[in-house]
């Protein structure tokens, strides 16, 4: 599964989830940190990737690509990390099971 780290999220998030077999990049090294939603969006369906953020404005746009809202709230690196660590393959699994808007907190 291929995913893309928003802006407002660490860059080490998107270097756990290519650790953990996954194809993962984040929005400031493959577009710009400031980044439009719209070309996020657009970056994301080229390249058939879950968007993982915490934005959910991605939801108004049509169609609105697979996302991954990040509900955890403002929280050091290291918590982030350990949300991920426990729910993670939980969210793979729904994802992979066609559901397009999978929250995680």
């Amino acid at each position: 599964m291929r995913f893309l780290v928003d802006a407002q999220l660490p860059p080490s998030l998107a270097r756990w989830i290519a650790s953990q077999g996954h194809d993962a990049d984040h929005v400031a090294f493959v577009l710009t940190p400031s980044a439009q939603d719209e070309a996020i969006a657009a970056y994301a369906i080229a390249k058939s990737a879950v968007i993982v953020t915490k934005d959910s404005d991605f939801l108004n746009l049509a169609p609105p690509p697979p996302i991954l809202i990040v509900s955890t709230g403002n929280v050091p690196n290291h918590v982030l990390l350990s949300v991920f660590r426990e729910r993670f393959a939980a969210v793979v699994k729904q994802l992979s099971g066609g559901q397009s808007v999978v929250e995680i907190g």
